[in-house]
């Protein structure tokens, strides 16, 4: 398998087009996703005119439903097992906030684009644990003459290669040759009585960096002339500089799936 496999197209790509095979089955059962969370009574907007109540992930039962439409029909069995799976935000080169499902599994990393409207697979991205060569956690930073709002919490970033884009590429809004991935938790992550672990991007950094670790040990990983994954508290800097329609984008949260305030029709053209 390449370890770094699916690219994720560019976001003008149309929603109904499944890029992963139907008829693939892991090896293994997942396991079961815990109970659903105790939602909050509170129906305050999360960001300016968006309600919680307007994501579609909120639905009862919604994300173990989406583990296990993805479980059957985006994970390899050279994946592994489930360790732990995630509804995380992921920021692109640009700073587009996009929502992703990220399944930790026993030997690779996968970044699923997951339509909770239609309830299926987009996409799936996977990066094998034996490509990477460094994980970093800490808070966003931007360049100082950045027109980008700045972002508040922490970041994790997951490189492979080299961990540096170049100058087209950072330039290039669609480009998919960008390598390393960059997530902070989801905007739903505090709106729980009892706060969801799998909404949160400090848990997630802690099952990745076990499983990394327990698939290091297996591999027999950090011999001579073995590269290991290093874990790196350090900021995350997000060199983007002309900020405005990004803003305009996250704010609205356009990269999340949504129920349309307009019709009774659960429908989201999020990118």
């Amino acid at each position: 398998m390449d370890p770094l496999s699916s690219p994720e197209p560019s976001d003008s790509d149309s929603d109904d087009q499944i890029a992963v095979n139907e008829t693939r089955k892991t090896a293994s059962e997942p396991e079961k996703p815990s109970s659903e969370p105790t939602k909050s009574s509170k129906t305050s907007a999360t960001t300016s005119g968006v309600r919680k109540k307007d994501f579609c992930a909120i639905k009862s039962g919604a994300f173990g439903q989406a583990i296990d439409h993805c479980m059957a029909s985006v994970i390899l069995a050279e994946d592994g097992k489930l360790v732990a799976p995630y509804l995380l935000t992921f920021i692109d080169h640009w700073d587009y906030e996009k929502e992703r499902l990220i399944f930790v599994m026993e030997n690779a990393l996968l970044c699923i684009k997951y339509n909770f409207t239609k309830k299926a697979p987009v996409r799936a991205v996977r990066a094998a644990y034996y490509a990477l060569n460094k994980v970093e956690k800490g808070p966003f930073t931007y360049p100082s003459k950045s027109l980008s709002k700045k972002r508040e919490g922490t970041g994790v970033r997951v490189h492979w290669g080299d961990g540096t884009a170049g100058l087209i590429t950072r330039w290039n809004p669609w480009s998919n040759g960008v390598p390393f991935w960059t997530f902070t938790s989801h905007p739903l992550s505090h709106d729980f009585e009892v706060p969801d672990e799998r909404l949160n991007v400090e848990s997630f950094a802690e099952h990745l960096k076990s499983a990394i670790r327990g698939s290091q040990a297996i591999r027999g990983r950090g011999g001579e002339g073995d590269t290991v994954v290093a874990f790196e508290d350090k900021d995350i800097f997000v060199d983007t500089y002309a900020g405005f329609p990004a803003n305009v984008h996250n704010s609205r949260k356009w990269g999340f799936f949504k129920r349309k305030k307009t019709t009774s029709t659960t429908t989201t053209t999020t990118k």
